[in-house]
């Protein structure tokens, strides 16, 4: 009797097992080897990811949702700078705009840390703790490590004028006296005079009396004490260019002051010295 054909099989297959359904028969026509190798590569070929299921590993991360109290961000391309941005600190009357920039993981706390270098430098700028900072504008740039670059531009604001004068004259300090004369070692001289303009005693000329030489001089000093200095300087200057020689015991005894209309003071001094 002739096997029956493939045909003749099939027929005998209801129309619901026809298609797919005919699978067993063919599996049944396969050896013990290729049914064990088909077994391996089917679900291999089954859970083997598609064109739209790949994710390339260069792709960056999805954006998380902002933060609800983040100003608009403009995107950036990572290692560019806005067009706003200034590494300079431009200051105006009572504050400054500052720009600064922070970087980290999450693109919130990048901005917390912009805006805490912006703090920073503006307590650097104004030289006065900022009452407060405001971010004027902001970008964010994502690198494919996944980190996250936040510039902002804020204007730090300080202390008013009239509270900057108050915190720094609250009240209406005394005149302070002028300093007391004190001698230097190398010269003992005694206390200035007050004076308006040269006094009497003063003259251009070197003179000598008693065996003792006597010569004039003046000097302008931002300091009572500096003028003073400055004074007895050209004063013995003037005797050792007299006397062609270092001047010994030198004596001041007499100093005039004055003080100028621009704040400095004038000092007038008669010096004397050994005339050998």
């Amino acid at each position: 009797m002739a096997p029956p054909t493939l045909a003749a099989l099939d027929s005998k297959v209801s129309p619901r097992g026809r298609g797919w359904g005919g699978l067993p028969l063919f599996f049944s026509r396969l050896n013990p080897l290729t049914l064990t190798a088909l077994t391996i590569l089917l679900p291999a070929c089954a859970s083997r990811p598609t064109a739209r299921t790949i994710v390339s590993s260069r792709n960056p991360p999805p954006e998380p949702a902002l933060r609800a109290d983040l100003p608009p961000m403009e995107s950036l391309l990572p290692g560019s700078f806005p067009a706003w941005w200034s590494p300079e600190s431009r200051p105006e009357l009572g504050s400054a705009q500052i720009c600064a920039m922070g970087q980290a993981a999450d693109q919130a706390i990048a901005f917390d840390l912009a805006m805490r270098n912006a703090t920073n430098a503006g307590r650097i700028t104004l030289a006065h703790e900022p009452t407060r900072v405001v971010a004027l504008r902001a970008a964010a740039s994502h690198a494919l490590s996944g980190q996250y670059r936040v510039m902002v531009l804020t204007r730090a604001d300080g202390p008013s004028a009239d509270a900057l004068h108050a915190a720094a004259s609250p009240a209406v300090p005394a005149p302070t006296p002028p300093p007391a004369l004190q001698p230097t070692p190398a010269t003992a001289f005694n206390h200035a005079e007050p004076a308006v303009g040269a006094p009497p005693w003063y003259h251009e000329n070197v003179q000598t009396t008693d065996g003792r030489i006597h010569a004039s001089a003046r000097a302008d000093g931002p300091t009572l004490r500096d003028a003073r200095r400055l004074a007895v300087d050209n004063a013995r200057a003037k005797l050792a260019a007299t006397l062609n020689a270092e001047p010994t015991d030198v004596q001041t005894p007499r100093l005039a002051s004055e003080r100028l209309p621009d704040g400095r003071f004038r000092v007038y001094v008669q010096a004397s010295a050994n005339a050998h």
